[in-house]
């Protein structure tokens, strides 16, 4: 039986179960080989939603959850510095906010279609939900 899988021993398990007898084999060498785990899941599983690599990480697994601004976000980001400045006067300040409305529903819709990772894509959902609830409320 040197060599040879035991009655009722399937391939698929662990390696150590091959020899399970007192016979000697010394040309036989035994050794742990590690069982694939997670390259088997579906992307639906539930043990990959839940993870935070998951959700975090981008195609090519850098972490994608914040970037320096596009120019739709740096021009949300400048209508609301200058918002909050006051420098255009109140009669501009509707105009103003228009523009930083708009500049922030093309980032979101940026986001939603071409977003790095799922929580980017989620974030710019919300963003957009809220801004279109907004806009038409």
């Amino acid at each position: 039986m040197c060599g040879r899988l035991r009655p009722g021993v399937s391939p698929g398990i662990d390696a150590t179960e091959i020899l399970r007898t007192n016979e000697v084999c010394p040309a036989v060498t035994v050794a742990r080989v590690p069982l694939p785990t997670s390259k088997h899941e579906t992307p639906s599983s539930p043990a990959r939603v839940l993870s935070l690599r998951w959700w975090a990480l981008d195609k090519n697994g850098r972490w994608a959850l914040a970037q320096r601004p596009n120019p739709a976000l740096a021009v949300w980001l400048v209508a609301v510095i200058v918002g909050w400045t006051g420098a255009l006067g109140p009669g501009r300040s509707a105009t103003l906010t228009a523009v930083g409305q708009g500049a922030l529903v093309v980032w979101a819709l940026d986001e939603l279609v071409r977003g790095a990772s799922p929580a980017r894509r989620v974030l710019g959902t919300v963003v957009l939900v809220v801004q279109l609830v907004h806009l038409f409320a």
